[in-house]
């Protein structure tokens, strides 16, 4: 039987989103109880979603938002991260995204807990030996479906972005990331590529009877 905290909003929705085609995309997900496919199916049936510019728009669908305002920080709270939103839920969004896709696809807390700050996550994840290096800092790690994925950009001493990773060929890592052009979209690295930084790998509970392969789900 498939845990019914699959699917489920555990923090009070906004009424736009539930009237979104976002919101009805995720109530049509048929999930598996394989943790890993269910934290991708969520987090696919968010692609496309786009910032808006205030409290009000969380539908996903202004496609001219610039503002950081997205369903996503709901789940956390509101807060001021210096953006010029003041207190509000306009703020940076791509862990909020990675966490509230974790969340709805009813992974325990204690094994990805909600957060909206890559470096803290990144730590946090580390402290659980749950964190890999990548290839090119030191690392011959192969990320799966699921895993997390840190960004570390220039010379900055700590993560910047983070994602989901969607599948990994062994050479190119495709992913599903929020925040990413002010909306939720696919992308692909070489998984030498110097911008990656590590991968938190979560204990999830897995079923390889029912796990999807996600590779035929590249670019949709």
């Amino acid at each position: 039987m498939i845990d019914k905290k699959r699917g489920a909003l555990r923090y009070k929705p906004s009424k736009e989103y539930l009237s979104s085609e976002f919101y009805a995309k995720l109530r049509a997900i048929k999930y598996t109880g394989d943790d890993r496919s269910d934290v991708m199916l969520t987090a696919l049936s968010q692609l496309g979603y786009h910032e808006g510019d205030a409290d009000c728009d969380m539908g996903g669908g202004n496609a001219d938002g610039s503002k950081n305002f997205v369903e996503y920080n709901r789940h956390f709270g509101k807060l001021d991260n210096d953006e010029g939103n003041g207190i509000s839920y306009g703020y940076a969004w791509c862990c909020a995204f990675v966490t509230w896709s974790t969340d709805v696809a009813g992974i325990d807390r204690s094994v990805v807990p909600i957060d909206v700050t890559c470096t803290r996550l990144a730590a946090l994840m580390d402290e659980k030996g749950c964190f890999e290096r990548s290839v090119a800092f030191g690392g011959n790690y192969i990320p799966k479906s699921a895993d997390l994925i840190f960004f570390r950009h220039g010379e900055n001493t700590h993560t910047s972005h983070i994602g989901l990773v969607l599948y990994c060929d062994g050479e190119t890592v495709y992913t599903v990331e929020g925040n990413t052009g002010g909306a939720v979209r696919q992308k692909k690295y070489p998984l030498s590529d110097h911008s990656l930084y590590g991968f938190g790998t979560p204990r999830y509970n897995e079923d390889s009877s029912v796990a999807i392969d996600f590779s035929a789900y590249i670019g949709e």
